[in-house]
């Protein structure tokens, strides 16, 4: 085993082929294995440099709140059989998602993701123990390039796992990890949503992978944590229940990006394919 894998998939049969952590790939007789039981699903996640600043102790996967963060709260409301999550973060090591954690700062260095590999391969390990090692697992990484340095595959992933580690910009890992939860069916049940949007939509390479019901409950629970900026708006406004609110703002909490990272008119088309409303003043 190397330090990493990447999956190319065709009907039951893995393709595996070892990656290199620093990004280099060196190409070996791919091993084929099919697979005719379930696979249980493994999720590894980074921190997130957003964080909800709350004083009080919140679940991991709450405390963090980038555009991956608001993805994951969004599958696990209607999941049945979520996955087994696990974050890596700068402060706390390997976690559980649903770890309580306090409000902290810390960036992942070099140095930091050494200290770290001894306590995330013990983690890891606990977590394929000798049962869980017979078992073929589905397991999907998205984790920046320091963050991978503090992890060692080849000491807890058998033959049977099919890992897949996210690559390329932040929008097509997002895309990677919306495919990656839901499948090529894509969430549950029909939602209200404009009949030219597709779930997936884009604005400068942020993927917004929800439909207008779960937008607005992103607004809401935005403006009950307050920010003036929201009100800050000039000729449009989105009607979220009964507050006025700038599309643009609106924007910014579904992806993540700062508000002069795009312009007004692509807030409006964004929003307009999720099929919500938008207002001249």
């Amino acid at each position: 085993m190397s330090e990493g894998l990447l999956r190319f998939k065709s009907s039951n049969i893995v393709d595996f082929r070892e990656f290199n952590i620093h990004n280099r790939f060196v190409f070996s007789p791919p091993v084929r294995l099919a697979f005719t039981l379930r696979m249980k699903r493994l999720l590894i996640l980074a921190c997130s440099q957003t964080k909800k600043t709350e004083p009080q102790s919140l679940p991991a996967y709450e405390r963090y709140d980038g555009p991956s963060y608001r993805l994951l709260r969004r599958y696990l409301k209607n999941s049945i059989e979520p996955p087994n999550i696990r974050i890596l973060s700068a402060e706390y090591g390997l976690i559980t998602h649903d770890t309580r954690i306090p409000f902290y700062e810390r960036k992942m260095t070099d140095k930091r993701a050494q200290e770290l590999q001894p306590q995330v391969t013990k983690a890891l390990n606990h977590l394929f123990n000798d049962d869980n090692r017979k078992t073929a697992h589905d397991v999907f990484i998205l984790l920046g390039k320091k963050y991978l340095e503090a992890m060692d595959p080849r000491s807890v992933f058998s033959s049977k796992c099919s890992v897949k580690i996210a690559h390329g910009t932040p929008g097509k890992k997002l895309s990677d990890l919306y495919s990656w939860l839901y499948g090529e069916s894509g969430p549950p049940g029909p939602e209200p949503i404009a009949k030219e949007s597709n779930y997936n939509l884009f604005i400068r390479g942020i993927t917004i992978s929800c439909a207008r019901e779960g937008a607005l409950d992103e607004a809401r629970w935005a403006i009950k944590k307050g920010g003036e900026d929201r009100i800050i708006y000039h000729s449009w406004y989105v009607l979220v229940d009964n507050t006025r609110v700038s599309p643009k703002w609106l924007v910014s909490v579904l992806t993540g990006l700062p508000v002069s990272a795009f312009h007004s008119d692509e807030a409006r088309r964004v929003l307009s394919q999720l099929g919500m409303e938008v207002l001249r003043a």
